[in-house]
């Protein structure tokens, strides 16, 4: 078995909301990453924090900072304790530095290069907003912008969707516009102008990895929402 599947069955088993392709680009991204650390926005219990933990020890081994408030979770119980023990049983607790902060108290204390970011905390479109203009500019050349539930897909949610929509599209500092599930991510410097057309097409060429009928649905959901106006 090798490491990916080994991390997959580990994080089956953790409470979260991952699509299947998200996680192992989670992982693929962080071992990638070779300059600057890991920052998540939003770990909940640790569910994509094991994922990209488990990459970053496969590759150059970045230092990880996994930001969340851990106030309470929809149960209404704080998260902090589910979410260490997670990370102690995947064996990635020592790779990771829990911050029990919002994003914007975070932020103004951070002052490391970022060689990877993935925001995926407060959904609301001012907050998703709020951390791209907040973190973005720390992310060093070559560093990739991550944002989960933020495809043009009927699967991804209003908040992330918009405010990636908006940044990707007008954005030149960050190019080759990729989709997985509804992880959309780009990388600074890249080559490659980012565009409406492009973040569509790549969303719905995804949703055929979820389901046949996805495509359709979110083809329509694009004309519907985006193309339109």
């Amino acid at each position: 078995m090798n490491d990916i599947e080994e991390t997959r069955q580990i994080a089956e088993s953790l409470e979260g909301w991952l699509y299947p392709r998200e996680g192992p680009k989670l992982y693929e991204l962080a071992k990638a990453c070779r300059a600057g650390v890991i920052v998540e926005i939003g770990s909940w219990k640790g569910k994509s924090t094991v994922w990209l933990a488990r990459g970053a020890l496969a590759g150059a081994a970045p230092p990880i900072y996994a930001i969340d408030p851990h106030q309470g979770s929809e149960s209404g119980q704080p998260t902090f304790d589910a979410f260490q023990r997670n990370l102690a049983a995947a064996g990635v607790a020592e790779s990771v530095t829990p911050v029990i902060s919002t994003s914007a108290a975070a932020a103004a204390d951070f002052a490391l290069p970022i060689g990877l970011l993935f925001i995926d905390g407060d959904h609301s479109v001012e907050a998703v907003e709020d951390d791209l203009r907040s973190w973005a500019p720390q992310i060093v050349d070559g560093g990739v912008l991550a944002a989960h539930d933020a495809s043009l897909s009927e699967l991804a949610v209003h908040g992330p969707r918009r405010a990636l929509r908006s940044w990707a599209v007008g954005n030149r500092d960050f190019g080759d516009l990729q989709v997985a599930g509804t992880i959309v991510y780009a990388t600074r410097g890249a080559s490659g102008r980012n565009s409406l057309g492009r973040l569509a097409a790549l969303s719905v060429a995804e949703g055929l990895r979820v389901h046949p009928s996805q495509p359709a649905c979110d083809a329509a959901f694009v004309v519907r929402h985006f193309l339109r106006r």
